[in-house]
Parts: structure tokens; C-alpha cells; sequence
């Protein structure tokens, strides 16, 4: 087969652009196959491995145009796997989102769909087993411990309350 005309020919300049955008892309497409990643992830993972911010803003745009990088879908993804491993509250989950370079919005809609009272209750209660039956802490130090794991106060009492079975007095 012939070569195109002359007038269709990219420059060597243009080539090598095609070419490391492609070489960037596929390095992309490899990380997002071991697992999910948030836009900023990615963006910063090619800028790590030498890509220029325009490139890795053009790969990023091209993966996310493609339905491949969403970071609503992240998020959801991110939260029910790291629910399934420790039970926390959304506080605690939100953080962890916006340490992965999701925004605030994205991540308060994500957490919104997934948490609703009793599901955050549900977990809070999970929580308070596991730590009866790995120690023996005290009421207000389960409660400690419920807060420093982003369960609301209203969930965590309603967790202690139904684990003991009274109303509970001792938030300060």
C-alpha cells in the first residue's frame, strides 16, 4: 500500500507527541486494570512517571470522555469496598475520599447514596462488637473510638444504647 500524500503526513514533532501521549495511555489503562482510580490519581501517577501536565491532562480527558475514569463511580467504589473491610462512619470516609483527589461534591454525593441513618447505625453497631469482643474499654471509650472513625454522635449513641440497652448520659 502507498503512502498518503505528502499534505497528510505528520511531522516528526507531531509523531512523537501522538506517540507519548499513547506510550502515557497505555500506563494509564494498566493502572486502572489493578484498580479504580480518582481522576487526580491518575493526573498525578503520569505526572510521576514523566508525562507533561498536557499530556496527562489530555490522557485524563480522553480516559474520562470514555466512561473509564469516573469519579462518582470511584467513589462509590471506594466506599463500599472500604466498608466492607473496616466499619466506618462518612466523616471518616469523606476524608479518606478527599485524600484521593475527589472533590467535596462528588464525595458528600457519593457518601449521601450509600449512608442513610440506619445504615450508619448498622455499621456503628458492627464497630462496637468488634471492639467488645477484642478489649474491654469502656462505654465513653467505645464512644471515643466511634468518633474518631467519623460515626455521628446521634449514630453512635443509638450503636451504644441498643448494644447495652439504656440511654445512654456520659457525653460530656
Amino acid at each position: 500500500m502507498a503512502c498518503p500524500p505528502t499534505a497528510w503526513r505528520l511531522s516528526k514533532q507531531k509523531m512523537s507527541h501522538c506517540k507519548e501521549i499513547e506510550k502515557f495511555r497505555a500506563q494509564a489503562y494498566r493502572m486502572l486494570c489493578i484498580k479504580g482510580r480518582s481522576r487526580r490519581q491518575v493526573y498525578e501517577a503520569l505526572l510521576r512517571k514523566g508525562a507533561t501536565e498536557d499530556v496527562a491532562a489530555m490522557v485524563v480527558s480522553a480516559l474520562s470522555e470514555q466512561g473509564l475514569l469516573d469519579d462518582i463511580a470511584f467513589a462509590r467504589e471506594f466506599t463500599e469496598q472500604f466498608l466492607a473491610r473496616k466499619p466506618c462512619g462518612p466523616r471518616f470516609l469523606l476524608a479518606a475520599l478527599l485524600r484521593a483527589g475527589v472533590d467535596r461534591n462528588t464525595c458528600h454525593e457519593a457518601l449521601d447514596e450509600i449512608f442513610s441513618e440506619e445504615r450508619e447505625k448498622e455499621l456503628a453497631v458492627q464497630l462496637v462488637h468488634r471492639l467488645l469482643k477484642k478489649t474491654d474499654k469502656s462505654r465513653l471509650q467505645i464512644l471515643r473510638h466511634l468518633k474518631y472513625r467519623g460515626f455521628s454522635e446521634n449514630a453512635s449513641c443509638r450503636a451504644l444504647a441498643e448494644e447495652f440497652g439504656c440511654c445512654l448520659d456520659i457525653i460530656p
